[in-house]
């Protein structure tokens, strides 16, 4: 039997985590796999249940939660030479990760790709001293797709989330950086940045089109300093999902890179607090298996 530890958060999914997991207990079981439930309690639960299924050499761990669950596995299971395989069942607000991937929310179709073990081996980043799963970030996030409030997608439709990207990237005071990397020098004001490695940020599909997971690079994206017009233009632009030339955007790969300037700047790691600037980050090629459709 497959050993596996099933790592939880009850808070997710606003909750419907908890009616769920009997359900995929049975399943898990049915299926031949040996489950060990840990139900996570505050921060770092997760990460420390992830340390315990390496340690203990879990053929599995299976995280069910959102993106915020994802990042305290990750930091849980590298410095391990051997790690289990990490499937995934969606319950966040985003689950940008899951997406990428087409791993659907529906429990039990989340499960029939676990099942099918296929294992595609995902690189991780790492800034400065904690590891990212998928993104890096700084600044407006156009996490529109759930911002947009149901009476504005009445009245106005996609224009709704067209304004609210417009409003994110506008939102943050425009900050001074330098970014370095071995090809490539940016110092400008700038409005936001995103270093991610998957095509879906904040929610919203294709924000990063190109982005290969296992390529040994995570894309970049900053957008310097706008005026509402040009936030106008770049939102429409990424909502409608087009490829787009902008002047003041800039989008390059990089493996490892510098960001300096702005120190009251506080990063986003995987959609969770992380460092205040300066960050030194880098690519960790093919770091974990992820089970995939």
């Amino acid at each position: 039997m497959s050993e596996t530890l099933l790592i939880y958060n009850p808070a997710a999914g606003r909750f419907r985590i908890s009616k769920d997991t009997d359900y995929i207990i049975a399943e898990l079981k049915n299926n031949g796999y040996k489950v060990d439930l840990w139900s996570t309690e505050g921060d770092g639960s997760a990460q420390k249940a992830a340390e315990y299924g390496a340690r203990e050499q879990y053929d599995y761990i299976i995280a069910m939660g959102g993106d915020g669950t994802l990042h305290q596995v990750v930091n849980g299971l590298e410095g391990f030479e051997s790690k289990p395989c990490l499937g995934i069942i969606p319950y966040g607000t985003t689950n940008d990760f899951a997406n990428h991937f087409n791993i659907p929310l529906n429990p039990k179709q989340a499960l029939e790709i676990i099942f099918k073990n296929k294992v595609q081996f995902v690189d991780l980043g790492k800034a400065n001293d904690e590891y990212v799963i998928y993104v890096l970030a700084g600044g407006g996030l156009p996490s529109v797709s759930y911002q947009a409030t149901r009476a504005e997608k009445k009245l106005f439709g996609k224009l709704a989330y067209i304004f609210r990207g417009a409003k994110n990237i506008l939102t943050y005071k425009p900050f001074h950086l330098k970014i370095t990397t071995d090809n490539y020098l940016i110092e400008d004001n700038v409005s936001l940045f995103v270093i991610s490695n998957v095509s879906c940020i904040g929610g919203i599909k294709n924000l990063i089109p190109d982005a290969d997971p296992s390529d040994g690079y995570f894309e970049v994206l900053v957008v310097k300093d706008v005026d509402f017009t040009d936030a106008l233009d770049i939102a429409d632009a990424i909502l409608n999902r087009s490829t787009f030339q902008h002047p003041k955007v800039s989008t390059f790969k990089a493996n490892n890179l510098k960001i300096e300037g702005c120190e009251e700047l506080r990063l986003t790691y995987d959609g969770e607090a992380g460092d205040f600037l300066p960050v030194n980050f880098s690519v960790i090629p093919k770091a974990i298996k992820v089970l995939v459709p």
